[in-house]
């Protein structure tokens, strides 16, 4: 076999190259140079490799490459053809190649084999370092950007601000005039006002004095009340001393009355033992006269010695009573005097009584002559407050329709410019009526005869801009233009008929029509996104299928793809990561609910709406999990290599921790800033993937530790030690989420 007849191997490696040139990312001139180097290079190195070193492919371009299917059988026989068509070509060339690789010794060999195992080593690590270049000089890039924006922003926030503050200056020259204007008329006012001013306070000058006559009279009322209250408290100081004099009179009364009741008492034990002596006495004298000697009993001695002793408590009585008629003359002459005393007191009493009756009579009067002179005082005040009301009142009406006068004629000159404008209005609207008349009647023969072409249509690859497609119920989409161009279709933005609301027409190939499998993947997905109602992920609206043409309608996504934000900065911050993983990952949830596996998780098919909301996309290799039949093909690897489950490999039967995998893939590269097994070859990473497990932490070993976790668990090369549903990850992402917040 020729030196220039390719394996499959190789024929893999090349046709993503030759892709690049139908997609036009690349010329045919480049391709043969990359081709020719590729050819002197030993040990080989990758085409894409080669194509990238030069700068001829984007790492999103290769990325574009890697996520088309990989068809073995199509690779070979794409490979047979290249090969032929060098063979052709350069005939002499390969046949003196091949003559001199047989000719190379075998000790040659084995050096070469050594070396090239070493370059293959050296090579690896410089393609590491110029991987971690790339993404610090995106990071520096991205940072770039945003300071030029930002400057941008300054920029035109300094312009506005000058034409705000000129607009300012404009208007706060036209109101220094108004204001001078009005000042003027203020002025003229003020000075009225004055006038009124000088003639109030003469009215309050005279009243001053009126105030100070009544606070003359006031106080004097005031000492008046004092005198009062002394005299009070004198009368009351008088009463209390009455009230003692008369306890203690009452006391020593009936003390008095006591020792009478005790002396009436002793005169009478006195007179009956004085009876009783006047009786003994006689019977003396009796008992003498008979001269018969009798001798006296003990009794009367004992009655002798109480003689004695009345005679002496009579004695003591009498000195007693003596006392107690000294006492009798002089309280009688206590009692006269306090007889006195009161007399005196009643009689000071009447006195003041009778002055302050006076006095408050005087009071009284003088009252009411205060009242009367206040109330003249009053009244005139009122009056003349009145009269400079009316007058002030006057002044105002005057300047009121002074005021009503300016503002009529604004409103004059308002109401003639609003009139002109109106005028000018009227005429404008007539001219755009007509013109719009003239564009309405050139744009339905337009689209009467774009109608006309869509129904001979449609054998033409691409669709014009303004070519109108029908819908269901009366809908129809205008064309604008192209958003993207796939294997098996073309995808276009569109404007809906009935609220003229950018959508997102998806048509298929006319070339892609005669594969049944391509037509039915492309109904299977537009029959998928119609029926979706979920947050994350895209909505369909409409679907038409026809002989010459099929297209499906969804939802216009405005936003970048994850993609996109990673080949401007080098990587998104971990809690925004998590924060779009979490999203996908709800949307997983809803798939797995209704028995769907996306199969196509990647960068490319997440887009992060202007309200930050993630939305999944590109359905066209769903499976369902639910049926017995299959869209997978034999040899036909379906996905994206980078993000490729393991067992998708090598397996058609996959279930939603297919889509785990690929998620987990997808929050690797947007932590790290690359996907987990780099390379330019796809059949190398996936043996890759098949033997390695990705470490993040040991690339960047800031990442935190529950990142890290969660992605090597979703990362599991065994489906069965993931998350067993797409609700248990979504858990696990939420309580992730909650830990670096913190």
């Amino acid at each position: 076999m020729l030196a220039y007849a390719l394996s499959k191997k190789r024929a893999l490696e090349r046709i993503f190259v030759f892709q690049a040139v139908e997609y036009g990312y690349l010329t045919q001139e480049q391709l043969r140079e990359c081709i020719a180097e590729h050819e002197q290079c030993d040990p080989p190195i990758p085409l894409l490799t080669i194509c990238k070193q030069k700068g001829y492919l984007t790492p999103s371009q290769v990325n574009h490459l890697m996520s088309r299917r990989l068809d073995a059988s199509a690779a070979k026989a794409f490979g047979e053809e290249l090969s032929q068509r060098e063979e052709k070509e350069d005939g002499k060339k390969g046949s003196a190649v091949a003559a001199s690789i047989e000719s190379i010794p075998e000790q040659t060999t084995q050096m070469t084999l050594i070396a090239r195992e070493d370059k293959e080593e050296y090579e690896r690590r410089l393609q590491e370092k110029e991987r971690l270049l790339e993404r610090e000089q995106k990071q520096r890039d991205f940072l770039r950007k945003k300071v030029e924006e930002l400057e941008e922003k300054l920029r035109s926030f300094e312009s506005h601000k000058k034409n705000a503050i000129s607009s300012i200056d404009n208007e706060l020259n036209s109101y220094k005039e108004i204001n001078n204007q009005k000042e003027e008329l203020i002025q003229s006012l003020q000075e009225q006002l004055e006038q009124k001013d000088v003639f109030v306070k003469r009215v309050q000058q005279k009243s001053k004095g009126l105030f100070n006559l009544v606070e003359q009279q006031s106080s004097e009322l005031q000492k008046l009340e004092e005198q009062k209250l002394k005299l009070e408290a004198q009368t009351e100081k008088l009463t209390k001393a009455e009230e003692f004099l008369n306890n203690k009179l009452e006391k020593e009364t009936s003390e008095k009355s006591r020792l009478k009741q005790d002396i009436d008492k002793l005169q009478d034990t006195l007179n009956t033992i004085t009876d009783e002596l006047e009786e003994l006495r006689s019977a003396k004298k009796n008992l003498e006269r008979e001269a018969k000697p009798i001798a006296l009993p003990a009794e009367l001695t004992v009655l002798e010695q109480e003689k004695k002793q009345l005679e002496q408590k009579t004695r003591e009585q009498t000195r007693i009573i003596a006392k107690l008629q000294a006492q009798d003359l002089i309280q009688t002459n206590f009692e006269q005097q306090v007889e006195e005393m009161k007399k005196s007191f009643e009689q000071q009493k009447k006195e003041m009584i009778q002055e302050k009756k006076q006095l408050l009579d005087q009071f009284e009067q003088e009252k009411k002559q205060h009242e009367k002179t206040l109330h003249e005082i009053k009244i005139s005040l009122e009056s003349e407050l009145s009269q400079y009301k009316q007058k002030s009142e006057n002044l105002e009406l005057k300047l009121q329709q002074y005021q009503s006068s300016l503002t009529n004629w604004d409103a004059q000159e308002q109401e003639k410019e609003n009139i002109r404008k109106q005028i000018e209005e009227h005429v404008q609207k007539k001219k755009e009526i007509e013109k719009e008349k003239v564009s309405l009647e050139i744009r339905v023969k337009d689209l009467e005869r774009k109608i006309s072409a869509f129904q001979q249509v449609s054998t033409n690859v691409e669709l014009e801009s303004g070519v109108m497609l029908p819908g269901s119920e009366g809908e129809y989409y205008v064309i604008q233009k192209i958003l993207g161009r796939g294997g098996m279709g073309i995808a276009y933005s569109a404007l809906r008929g009935s609220d003229e609301k950018i959508v997102v027409v998806k048509t298929l190939l006319p070339e892609a029509m005669c594969d049944m499998k391509v037509v039915m993947r492309f109904i299977q997905e537009a029959r998928t996104i119609l029926e979706f109602d979920h947050e994350n992920l895209v909505h369909g609206y409409d679907f038409q299928q026809g002989k010459s043409l099929s297209y499906f309608v969804m939802e216009y996504l405005d936003g970048e793809s994850a993609e996109t934000i990673l080949d401007e900065q080098a990587f998104i911050e971990p809690v925004k990561a998590t924060e779009i993983i979490l999203g996908i990952a709800k949307a997983l949830k809803y798939l797995e609910a209704h028995h769907l596996v996306h199969r196509d998780v990647k960068p490319a098919n997440i887009i992060i709406t202007k309200d930050g909301i993630p939305k999944l996309m590109d359905f066209g290799i769903v499976k369902m999990t639910d049926r017995t039949c299959s869209l997978t093909t034999e040899g036909i690897i379906l996905g994206t290599p980078y993000y490729l489950s393991p067992e998708q490999t090598y397996e058609t039967n996959v279930d939603i921790r297919s889509d785990i995998y690929s998620l987990g893939a997808t929050y690797y590269h947007m932590v790290v800033g690359e996907v987990p097994f780099p390379g330019d070859n796809p059949i190398d990473v996936i043996q890759k993937r098949l033997k390695i497990s990705p470490k993040p932490d040991k690339v960047k070993s800031d990442l935190p530790k529950p990142i890290c976790n969660i992605i090597e668990k979703m990362m599991n090369r065994n489906s069965k030690k993931r998350q067993e549903s797409a609700k248990e990850l979504v858990t696990e992402l939420e309580n992730v989420l909650q830990v670096i917040k913190r």
